[in-house]
This record gives C-alpha cells, structure tokens and sequence, in this order.
C-alpha cells in the first residue's frame, strides 16, 4: 500500500508533500521510490535525503550504495556529513605518496561533496540548513544543486520548532521559483500546517503540502508489534 501510493503520488506536479508512515514500514525505501519516479516523470536532476541523526544517516547510505552501487558504481550515492570518510580505509594503503595521506577515492569524494555533485545525496540536517541560511560561501556553494532536486526530509519532527517558519520558508521558495519538491516523511507529522500564515509572511507561498498516502492511519493498523499475556504473579523475591 505505501509503496503503490508513492509511486502513484510521484506523477503529480512538483510542490510540498508530506509522508505519513509507521517505523518498520518501509518509509526508508518507499520515499526514495517516490522520488526517483517523480524525477524521471518531471525531468528533475538528483535526489536530497536529508536525516537528522548521524546513525540513521550512515545506515541509510549503506542501504542505498547497496542498492545502486552494483549498477551504477559507487559515485552514485554521496554520503556527506562530518563522519564521512574518517575510517582507515580512506587512506593511502599502498606506496603511492606518504603513508597516513588521504587516498585517491576520498579526495575525489570531498570534492563532490563541496559541491553535491552526485545523483543522489544522503547528508544530515545540519548539512542542509548550514546550506541554506549559511554566510560563508562553502556552504552556498551547494545551493545551487537544489534547483529541479527532490528532497526528501526523514523524521522531520525534529526539525528545531524556533527554525521552523524560515526553513519553510525557504523550501517553500525553493519548490515555487526553483521548482524542487520537498517530502516531509515520518511517523508523527509535526503541525507545520497552522504555520501557512506565518510562512506567507515572509513573502514565500506558505506552507501547504500534499499528503502522499490516502490514508495513513490504514498503516498504522496492522503494525502490530507487542504482545501482552496476562499470567499469574510470580515470585521474584523471597525474604528467607
């Protein structure tokens, strides 16, 4: 069912969505085939994922190099955040240069990370604000791969509620003059809805995103994950 709705949601016009899914579901996989499918229907140039906690972020990666390393090798997928090529392997390991210097492979990666220059891009949250409202030019200088991208925010009810109106803001803009779509996925949708008037006023669109799934509290249903037996107390301490 989550699948289905995301592939048939992607052939609608590029804007605002938000995806509503239990943990467990399939979320992580779901809302990438959404976004790949919405971006061959629209001509659109790479895929965002935007994750605020470092584990998730690693774990997701490692799942999508899986997926498309086999075909696409290993530039496809640029995983970038302050952790990214600090393992052992990132370094020279043969005799070409000085031992401890940084290896061909993770030069190459920090340089398309600079610029986000991979199809698809799995960072973090701060990445993607640092991003968006930084004043130094290293961070702008990926600004400009966010025309025509899919971006897609996972757990966003983490998003800092005293940066909410100006990171809707900002999104709102860059999916009607840069025509990027932004998915808002998780399993609590915070309510940025009440947020649409206050986002207008800062001269953007407003905040009014379309729901992917029909209906998500059908997912919520058969998620069952806990059984409860009630039994007779037993002893678990005895004063002798």
């Amino acid at each position: 069912m989550l699948l289905n709705a995301c592939l048939k949601e992607a052939a609608k016009e590029p804007g605002l969505f938000t995806l509503t899914a239990p943990t467990g579901s399939g979320k992580t996989l779901a809302m990438l085939a959404f976004a790949l499918a919405h971006a061959v229907r629209h001509s659109l140039d790479r895929v965002v994922v935007v994750i605020p906690y470092l584990t998730i972020t690693e774990q997701t990666a490692r799942v999508y190099r899986d997926v498309f390393a086999p075909v696409f090798g290993e530039r496809f997928v640029l995983e970038h955040h302050s952790l990214a090529g600090v393992g052992r392997e990132h370094f020279q390991q043969d005799n070409e240069g000085v031992a401890g210097e940084i290896g061909h492979a993770e030069r190459r990666r920090r340089l398309l990370a600079e610029n986000w220059d991979a199809p698809l891009i799995v960072t973090t949250s701060v990445q993607m604000l640092e991003s968006l409202f930084s004043n130094r030019p290293a961070a702008c200088r990926k600004l400009h791969r966010l025309q025509r991208a899919v971006i897609l925010f996972d757990e966003a009810q983490t998003l800092p509620a005293h940066l909410a109106v100006p990171t809707l803001a900002a999104l709102s803009h860059l999916s009607a003059i840069y025509r990027a779509s932004v998915v808002f996925a998780t399993a609590t949708q915070p309510a940025f809805a009440h947020l649409h008037a206050a986002v207008r006023n800062t001269r953007s669109p407003g905040w009014e995103p379309r729901e992917i799934v029909p209906d998500p509290t059908a997912l919520f249903a058969p998620m069952k994950r806990v059984d409860v037996a009630w039994g007779s107390p037993r002893t678990i301490w005895r004063d002798n």
